[in-house]
């Protein structure tokens, strides 16, 4: 009698397990791709520092004090941002608050304003007419703008027929400027002596509300601060007198 054949069907205690694959980098590809992410992060921030540095003019606000900045007791600094020998024409400050500085952090976009202008040699071959200066100088505008820090802006820029496009990064203040014009943009001015607080106080003693916010502008004819939606309009002359 044929015996029948013995087949072993014990099941191993150590079973087989498959080997899975983790998820995440794998033989270098984390590594390969830092080796390619970085360098083009380090590229693009040093485009964006060139925009933002030398092409937009961009630096640090004056006294680094963005929720308070004081528009006049910063004056000297600003001006000397201008250019050293940079005549003073106007200044525009919105959204004053009754202490007499700006929030640039509020939503309600404070900022200033405040135009210069520079005597440059007229290297260009316009005619006088059309651009040319029979002094042999232009006048060049100079703006320096105090704003919000730290965002991305676009920016278009003419200079001698060909128009560059470029982004940057406000930093609190920035410095724009022209080609040059055969004559002055404004008459020049003195430095700003009055405080804005001391023409704000002089508002609420005329019924102005003191949570509100102004403008105070600043020219040859001296001061005009109004607040807008209300009936709060007053001038007062360079020497901080109200006239009306």
């Amino acid at each position: 009698m044929s015996q029948n054949p013995h087949y072993d069907v014990s099941v191993s205690s150590n079973p087989i397990r498959l080997k899975r694959n983790k998820p995440g980098c794998m033989r270098g590809g984390c590594a390969a791709v830092l080796l390619l992410l970085v360098p083009m992060a380090l590229f693009c921030a040093g485009c964006l520092f060139v925009t933002t540095w030398f092409m937009a003019e961009a630096r640090p606000l004056p006294g680094g004090n963005y929720a308070h900045f004081d528009p006049v007791a910063e004056f000297d600094e600003i001006a000397a941002f201008a250019g050293k020998e940079a005549q003073f024409t106007e200044m525009i400050a919105y959204y004053v608050k009754p202490d007499g500085t700006l929030d640039l952090y509020a939503d309600y976009n404070p900022r200033a304003t405040y135009s210069f202008y520079n005597v440059i040699a007229d290297t260009s071959d316009r005619p006088i007419g059309a651009g040319g200066s029979a002094e042999g100088v232009l006048y060049q505008e100079v703006e320096i703008e105090i704003e919000r820090p730290w965002q991305l802006y676009n920016r278009s820029v003419s200079s001698g027929g060909t128009r560059t496009t470029y982004t940057y990064l406000t930093l609190g203040m920035d410095r724009d400027t022209d080609d040059g014009r055969p004559t002055p943009p404004g008459n020049a001015i003195p430095a700003p002596l009055c405080s804005f607080a001391d023409l704000w106080a002089a508002a609420i003693e005329r019924g102005a509300p003191d949570n509100a916010v102004a403008i105070i502008r600043y020219d040859e004819d001296g001061y005009n601060f109004t607040i807008q939606g209300s009936s709060i309009y007053l001038n007062f002359t360079p020497d901080c007198k109200l006239v009306r």
